[in-house]
């Protein structure tokens, strides 16, 4: 009788180990569920990042295509403008000289 006694009170022994064991598993996985739903949380906030920037990086591509573009036009304009300032100044040297040639040949009349 006290062998089957000794034999309980080891079965229970280990049923109370056995509990425990059960007891810090469940704890441990309630903190790796918590674990994951942190990972995923960042996973999708990073998803979100990266979609932004994938979103900022085509918009940053157009705008330099068009800065690109503005600087061109803006090239060619400045380009036509200094055409013109000369061309003035030509035009301005020819009504000078047309001037200077009318008052020598007023003089001379």
């Amino acid at each position: 009788m006290q062998y089957i006694q000794s034999n309980l009170k080891q079965r229970e022994g280990e049923v109370q180990q056995l509990m425990w064991e059960l007891n810090r598993r469940e704890q441990e996985r309630t903190i790796l569920n918590s674990e994951i739903s942190n990972l995923l949380a960042k996973v999708e906030n990073l998803e979100s990042k990266t979609a932004e920037n994938d979103r900022l990086q085509l918009q940053l591509n157009e705008l330099q295509q068009q800065y690109d573009t503005l600087c061109q036009l803006y090239g060619e304009k400045v380009e036509e403008t200094e055409e013109l300032r000369l061309d003035l100044l030509d035009v301005k040297e020819m009504y000078k000289s047309q001037i200077d040639e009318l008052l020598n040949q007023s003089k001379n009349c």
